[in-house]
């Protein structure tokens, strides 16, 4: 089965909302205080604050954490376990900033500010060629979704916020750029129902399929709903030769001392595929590698990841890394030693 993924870009104009103000430049923020309630309705006041050193985001962690349990729906890579070692080993793209959207109520003003969204940003000169200012949101190599982080009790006003800013602050004709979004995401539905309820002008500029794994009641079931008879046949003859080689063993990550083990494995196996061949794979940069492991290790703390591998003889053979999300997961990387090719072991891993 697939899902839809497209990009929308917004014509923002020129009008400007009197309920959002925008805090330019990037001096570094101060400290936060914890978390508090705050009701949101007709006396709440949005202000949008950018941090462009991802030193400056350390003191958010707090806030930010509250604001993904109470997000519209899980977008792992605007978390801060994942964006701020992106921006800190520098991953390949424009200089990236971070817009933060921040609620206070003006009914009561000594309360604290409370985080409301998280849309990283890059801003360019150029859309497709176009002599356009276009307002991006910034995905590194390693994102598999470009979804902001907002949160579920005033999604539509954390929207308008941030749009807002981008119609005040930045030159007239400025487009607003929702890459790789999901068709069936709440906030895919929330943007477009938002944009029309505003009169708002937007373009799909790109629609295309990716593959999405929908699981059965058991794994037997599941295995008959996929590929045709003669697969399902050839699948059972590449692992039964393979077994001829030595014993296979299917494993998963499960404890927190065998995390760095792990990631030692999958970097090897990948440094000795295409990837490596390619100066692509994890372990070609310094930055690259850091990301993987700083992630991944944060990943398991929190029971975000699952990490499997199918093992020859005990060597890992492949080895696959998935990003928990619930509902569901994000399938991230996967690994195999390319001397074993006619086996197929990365099929026979996600099978």
């Amino acid at each position: 089965m697939t899902e839809t993924d497209r990009s929308l870009a917004e014509d923002p104009g020129t009008i400007t909302r009197g309920a959002t103000e925008s805090r330019g430049g990037d001096a570094p923020m101060a400290k936060l205080p914890p978390v508090k309630v705050l009701n949101f309705g007709e006396t709440s006041r949005f202000t949008v604050q950018f941090v462009a050193d991802w030193r400056d985001l350390e003191p958010l962690r707090p806030q930010w954490e509250e604001l993904a349990e109470n997000s519209l729906e899980p977008s792992p890579f605007a978390e801060n376990w994942m964006l701020i070692p992106a921006l800190r080993y520098g991953l390949p793209g424009d200089a990236a900033r971070v817009a933060l959207v921040f609620a206070s109520d003006t009914a009561f003003p000594s309360h604290d500010a409370v985080l409301c969204g998280v849309f990283p940003i890059e801003e360019k000169a150029r859309f497709r060629g176009l002599p356009t200012r276009v307002v991006r949101i910034w995905s590194h190599i390693y994102s598999v979704g470009s979804d902001p982080l907002v949160r579920r009790e005033c999604a539509p006003a954390c929207i308008r916020a941030f749009i807002d800013w981008a119609r005040a602050e930045q030159p007239a004709q400025t487009l607003i750029h929702f890459p790789e979004l999901r068709v069936d995401s709440k906030f895919f539905e929330l943007l477009i129902e938002t944009l029309k309820q505003d009169g708002r002008n937007y373009s799909i500029v790109d629609v295309w399929k990716r593959a999405m794994f929908q699981p059965k009641a058991d794994a037997q079931q599941y295995i008959q709903s996929i590929g045709t008879a003669h697969h399902r046949h050839e699948w059972r003859r590449q692992e039964r030769r393979l077994s001829e080689k030595g014993a296979i063993t299917f494993d998963s990550l499960d404890s927190v001392e065998n995390v760095q083990p792990w990631l030692d494995e999958f970097i090897a196996l990948e440094m000795r595929g295409w990837k490596g061949k390619q100066g692509t794979a994890f372990g070609c940069g310094a930055g690259h590698r850091a990301w993987l492991v700083d992630v991944v290790r944060d990943a398991f703390e929190r029971r975000r990841l699952m990490m499997l591998a199918l093992r020859l003889d005990d060597k890992a053979i492949a080895m696959r890394l998935s990003f928990l999300a619930h509902p569901g997961s994000f399938a991230f990387k996967i690994a195999f030693d390319e001397s074993l090719l006619k086996f197929s072991p990365g099929v026979l891993l996600e099978l």
